[in-house]
This record gives C-alpha cells, structure tokens and sequence, in this order.
C-alpha cells in the first residue's frame, strides 16, 4: 500500500509540474508575443 501512495504521489508531483510549466509557458507566450502557433 504504502509503495502504491507513493507512486501515485510521484505521479500527481509530475503531473502538477507539467501542468504548471505549460501554464508559465503560455504566460510567457502571451506576454512577448511568441505565437508561432498562431501565425502558421
């Protein structure tokens, strides 16, 4: 049980991250006006 917590914390941990690091990242976009996305 305590082996399945953990991995699941790890899993959330990650999840977490990512989730913020693409919402820094879409900040950052928005802020200097790096839409490569958009243009093409």
């Amino acid at each position: 049980m305590y082996f399945q917590k953990k991995d699941m914390n790890e899993k959330m941990d990650s999840w977490i991250y990512q989730g913020i690091k693409g919402y820094m990242v879409s900040l950052l976009v928005e802020k200097y006006g790096l839409t490569v996305k958009r243009e093409s």
